[in-house]
């Protein structure tokens, strides 16, 4: 017999993306019907893979959806939404930066295996140094959580004013 269960915490790492996207997002009326989801799948654990399914096949027929293909991350959903929020402003401050001169499209070149490339617009360029910050932010996230005193590390919470506060290694000043 298949086996249609799912643990506890992973149950609940889901249960907190699709809360935190209906309470951003007016589901309309998908709204029921993936709340009896979200309960029926808290209180029925041998099933949780098939209510996970149905709130699935709801949001792929969404404008916007939560629920993104491929690899599924690790991190605690509040970490996840944090990183979100910031790479959007900063998103948003580079594709804006980029549009202001002919300058930045000179200038502002892909690396490594892209060559060198020009982007192909602002929102490219925005996109890419969104992605950028995304990467070290998971990985000063890892030096927080692995206590790892040699570097940047954060501890994935934004302030009100969607400020990060990045732990800094101290530094020995050598003498010459």
């Amino acid at each position: 017999m298949a086996d249609y269960s799912m643990d506890n915490e992973k149950w609940a790492s889901r249960v907190e993306l699709i809360e935190g996207h209906m309470s951003e997002h007016d589901c309309g009326d998908m709204a029921p019907v993936i709340k009896y989801n979200l309960d029926k799948g808290t209180t029925d654990v041998d099933n949780r893979k098939r209510y996970w399914l149905n709130i699935t096949n709801l949001f792929a027929t969404a404008d916007v959806s939560p629920i993104r293909v491929g690899k599924v991350s690790n991190l605690p959903q509040a970490v996840q939404t944090a990183i979100s929020a910031v790479c959007a402003v900063y998103e948003e401050a580079f594709t804006a930066l980029f549009a202001t001169h002919p300058l930045f499209g000179e200038l502002e070149r892909k690396r490594g295996k892209a060559g060198y490339a020009q982007h192909e617009s602002n929102e490219a360029y925005g996109l890419s140094k969104a992605k950028n910050l995304r990467t070290r932010l998971v990985g000063y996230y890892g030096n927080y959580v692995d206590k790892t005193a040699d570097a940047i590390a954060w501890d994935g919470t934004v302030d009100k004013k969607g400020m990060v506060s990045l732990i800094i290694p101290e530094t020995s000043e050598v003498e010459g």
